[in-house]
């Protein structure tokens, strides 16, 4: 007896990438997709790609090793925050990492040697520095975040 079977229609991923991709591009939104629910198949991501999303959205370290070991040289999104053991592959395998520890940020300003633009949640009230805003997304200023252990100087 064989077990459960899964059929990935990837020209149906294509088209309905294809769909989101235009309806968010109206709004100035560009889309990344994610491949976690099928543990980073490249299949899977190429057909989004072919859809015109921007990038792959994907949260495990195995799975972004798949798709770069594939040829998928779009952008990766990292969905969380690393290991601290993880940061030298964070800085050479994925090109946007979401991160919500103060010691992940620290310690990737730390390695890479470069300054950080930090996202807040748009929800976030308590913040005393003022935001600013670009599309839908708040960048917290880099001068706020001197402190933070690593240079804001280019």
């Amino acid at each position: 007896m064989s077990g459960p079977k899964i059929t990935i229609d990837l020209s149906r991923i294509e088209r309905n990438a294809m769909a989101v991709v235009k309806r968010c591009a109206q709004s100035g939104i560009q889309v990344f997709g994610v491949t976690k629910g099928t543990c980073g198949m490249p299949q899977v991501a190429r057909a989004m790609l072919r859809g015109g999303v921007t990038g792959i959205g994907e949260s495990r370290f195995e799975n972004i090793r798949r798709l770069r070991a594939s040829g998928i040289d779009a952008p990766i999104m990292l969905l969380r925050s690393p290991p601290l053991s993880l940061i030298e592959e964070v800085i050479k395998t994925v090109d946007i990492s979401l991160n919500s520890e103060l010691a992940t940020i620290r310690e990737l300003s730390r390695m890479a040697r470069a300054a950080l633009a930090i996202v807040i949640d748009a929800r976030d009230t308590a913040s005393t520095s003022p935001p600013t805003r670009n599309g839908s997304l708040i960048f917290l200023p880099l001068n706020c975040i001197a402190n933070l252990g690593g240079s804001t100087e280019k």
